[in-house]
C-alpha cells in the first residue's frame, strides 16, 4: 500500500504542472467555488492567481510533510526525500511567481502601478503643480418615469451638486513630433512606396512650411498597460496635399510610450514584438483602384486594452486598435478595422456584421472588452456587436434589430473613446448584480448660438445584467467641454467668425478610484490631456438614484436608450449661449 501511496506522490508535482499549464484560465473559477467566493472579478489578476495557489498547496503540502515522513526503510526514505523536494520547489516557484507579480502591481517604486502621481496623478513633470478647477456636470436617468415617446427631457434630468473637478489640459504633443514622423516615413519609402504620397511637395518648398501647412497629428488615444507600468499611445498621422486637413491625403498610425507621468519614452521595447517606439506603425494601407489617391489609409483610431493567456501560459497584456478606413474589399467604402500592433505590425482585420450589408460609411463604433469578448457600441439607441478577433466576424448581441427602422437617427449622439468597466469593488454590494462601462461619446450640432458647427463630449454609462446579454444605456450626460476652450478651426479668427468648433474626446486613457484621464483633440489637431476627480463618486450616486429602474424587467431599455440619445443635446443652444460670454466666443482667444 505503501508503495502505491508513493507511485501516486511521485507524479503530484507533475500533474501538478499539466493542470496549470492547459488549463490555468478555468482555475480561478475552481477555487473561487472551492472557497465559496461570490465574486470571480478578484481573481482577474495574476496576483490573486497564484495567491489561490498558495492558499491550496500549502496545507496540502504540509499533510504530505506529515503522511510521508522521512523515516522507515531506505527506500521509502529516498521517494520521500524526493517527493518533498519536489513539493518544495513547487511551492517556492509558486512563491517566487506571487512576489513577482506583487512587484509588477506595486511597480518597480513599491508605488501602485495604477496609480499616478499628479495632485495626487499625473504631469507633475511636465507642468508642476496642477490646479484643479470644478465643473458642472448634469444628465439624464430614468428613475420612477415610464419611457414614452411623448416622455419630455426635463422630466429625466439628473442634476446632483458633487465636488467634480478637472485639471488644466497637457498638450502631449512636441514641436518636434512631426518632423521625426516625416522622417521615419522617409525612410521607409525603399520598404512600402505607398508611403511617397506622403511627399508630393513641390522642390521650392522648405520643409518648415511644408510641416506647418500639410501635416497633423492628432487623435490620439491611450491605453494604459500595468504590466509594464506605461501608457501605449497611438496617433493619426495625416497629410494633405492640398493643406486641407478635413480632406487629406493619406493617414498613418503611429505609436508612442509614456511612464506614468506621461513623459515619453524614447526606445521603449515590448516582449514579443520587434517594434522600438517611438514609430510608425507599419500597418497595411488600402491604396484603391482609382487614379486619384485621396482619402486613403486609418481615421479615428481608438486603443483599448486586450489581455490573454498565451500558448505558453504567459498573460500578455498589448494595445488593440479600432479605427476605420476605405477599403477595396467592400467597393471602396469606409469600413471598420481592428489592428494589434505588437502581435503582428502589418495586418489589419476589416470587421463585417452577419447578414447586414456594408453602408457606405462605417465608422464610430466605441470598443470594450466585456470578460474574453471584444464587443462595440454600434449606434445610439444601443446597439451591440460581438466581434471575433482572429477573422473580424461580428454579430449583433444586443439592442434593436438592424430592419427595425423605428428606431434609427435617435438624437444627435455618436461613438467617442473606448468604454471602461468598472470594477464591481469599487461599488456597494447591491450595485454588483451588473457590469458597468464608463465612456465619452460625442455629439455634432449644427447651429449651436454662433457656431454653425460643435463636437462635444457626453459621459455615458451602460450597463448589463450579469446573468444577461443584454445591455442597456443607463445615464448620458449634457454637453460637456471639461472647462476647455478649443482653438478655432482656421487659426486668427475668432470661434463665432469661424463657425466650426471641434472638441473630440479620444480615449479614457486610465481610471482608478476616483481619477481618470480623458486624451482630447481640438480642431483636428492637436492631443491634449485632461485628467478629473470625483468621477466614481458621481456614477455610484447616479446609480444609488436610478436603483429601482436597473432591477425593473418591465421597463423598455430600448425606447429610454433611444430617449436618452435625443435628451443628450436637449440644452444644446442654452450651452452655446452660455459658452459664448464665458468662454468669449466672440473675442480673439489665442
Amino acid at each position: 500500500m505503501l508503495i502505491v501511496f508513493h507511485s501516486f506522490f511521485s507524479f503530484f508535482p507533475f500533474l501538478t504542472f499539466f493542470f496549470l499549464y492547459f488549463i490555468n484560465r478555468d482555475l480561478p473559477i475552481i477555487i473561487k467555488d472551492i472557497l465559496l467566493i461570490e465574486d470571480l472579478e478578484m481573481f482577474e489578476s495574476d496576483l490573486s492567481f497564484y495567491l489561490a495557489l498558495l492558499i491550496l498547496c500549502c496545507p496540502i503540502s504540509i499533510v504530505f510533510f506529515k503522511k510521508f515522513p522521512i523515516k522507515g526503510y531506505t527506500g521509502a526514505n529516498k521517494v520521500s526525500l524526493f517527493l518533498q523536494c519536489l513539493i518544495a520547489i513547487l511551492n517556492l516557484n509558486i512563491l517566487y511567481s506571487f512576489i513577482n507579480s506583487l512587484t509588477i502591481t506595486l511597480g518597480h517604486d513599491g508605488s501602485s502601478a495604477n496609480t499616478l502621481t499628479i495632485d495626487p496623478i499625473t504631469t507633475t513633470q511636465q507642468q508642476g503643480h496642477v490646479d484643479y478647477t470644478p465643473i458642472k456636470v448634469s444628465g439624464y436617468t430614468f428613475k420612477n418615469q415610464v419611457a414614452t415617446k411623448n416622455l419630455q427631457c426635463d422630466s429625466i434630468v439628473y442634476d446632483q451638486d458633487l465636488d467634480l473637478q478637472v485639471s488644466q489640459a497637457v498638450d502631449l504633443n512636441k514641436p518636434e513630433d512631426l518632423k521625426f514622423f516625416r522622417d521615419k516615413l522617409n525612410e521607409l519609402r525603399s520598404l512600402n512606396n505607398i508611403y511617397d504620397l506622403f511627399f508630393q511637395d513641390n522642390e521650392d518648398e522648405v520643409e518648415e512650411s511644408i510641416l506647418e501647412r500639410k501635416w497633423y497629428k492628432f487623435c490620439g488615444s491611450a491605453v494604459w498597460l500595468d504590466k509594464y507600468g506605461v501608457y501605449f499611445m497611438v496617433n493619426r498621422i495625416a497629410y494633405s496635399k492640398k493643406g486641407t486637413r478635413n480632406n487629406p491625403t493619406i493617414s498613418v498610425l503611429a505609436g508612442q510610450v509614456f511612464d506614468k507621468n506621461w513623459i515619453e519614452l524614447t526606445g521603449k521595447k515590448f516582449p514579443f514584438s520587434g517594434l522600438e517606439f517611438p514609430t510608425i506603425l507599419p500597418h497595411y494601407i488600402d491604396e484603391g483602384k482609382e487614379a486619384e489617391k485621396v482619402i486613403l489609409g486609418a481615421e479615428d483610431p481608438r486603443a483599448i486594452l486586450h489581455e490573454y493567456t498565451n500558448e505558453n501560459g504567459i498573460r500578455i497584456q498589448e494595445p488593440l486598435i479600432a479605427f476605420n478606413a476605405l477599403s477595396t474589399e467592400v467597393d471602396w467604402k469606409r469600413a471598420m478595422h481592428i489592428y494589434r500592433p505588437l502581435h503582428d505590425p502589418h495586418r489589419i482585420i476589416r470587421l463585417s456584421i452577419e447578414n447586414y450589408a456594408p453602408r457606405e460609411k462605417e465608422k464610430n463604433w466605441a470598443p470594450f472588452i466585456d470578460g474574453n469578448n471584444l464587443n462595440f457600441v454600434y449606434n445610439f439607441p444601443l446597439r451591440i456587436l460581438r466581434c471575433n478577433i482572429n477573422n473580424g466576424d461580428c454579430q449583433k448581441v444586443s439592442g434593436p434589430d438592424f430592419n427595425d427602422k423605428s428606431h434609427e437617427n435617435a438624437g444627435k449622439l455618436r461613438g467617442g473613446t473606448n468604454l471602461v468597466e468598472i470594477p464591481s469593488q469599487s461599488l456597494p454590494k447591491h450595485l454588483r448584480s451588473r457590469k458597468y462601462w464608463f465612456g465619452i461619446a460625442r455629439s455634432h450640432i449644427t447651429d449651436c448660438g454662433c457656431v454653425g458647427e460643435l463636437y462635444r463630449p457626453h459621459l455615458i454609462l451602460i450597463s448589463r445584467n450579469k446573468k444577461s446579454d443584454q445591455y442597456e444605456l443607463n445615464y448620458v450626460s449634457d454637453l460637456i467641454d471639461f472647462n476647455v476652450n478649443p482653438e478655432p478651426w482656421t487659426p486668427g479668427k475668432t470661434t463665432c467668425s469661424d463657425g466650426k468648433l471641434v472638441l473630440i474626446p479620444n480615449s479614457v486613457a486610465f481610471i482608478k478610484d476616483d481619477y481618470m484621464s480623458v486624451t482630447f483633440s481640438e480642431a483636428d489637431k492637436t492631443n491634449k490631456l485632461i485628467n478629473a476627480k470625483g468621477w466614481l463618486t458621481y456614477i455610484t450616486k447616479m446609480l444609488e438614484f436610478t436603483q429601482e429602474r436597473l432591477n425593473d424587467e418591465s421597463s423598455d431599455p430600448v425606447l429610454e436608450s433611444r430617449l436618452l440619445s435625443k435628451c443628450s443635446t436637449f440644452l444644446a443652444q442654452q450651452y452655446c449661449a452660455l459658452s459664448k460670454d464665458t468662454m468669449g466666443w466672440d473675442k480673439l482667444s489665442r
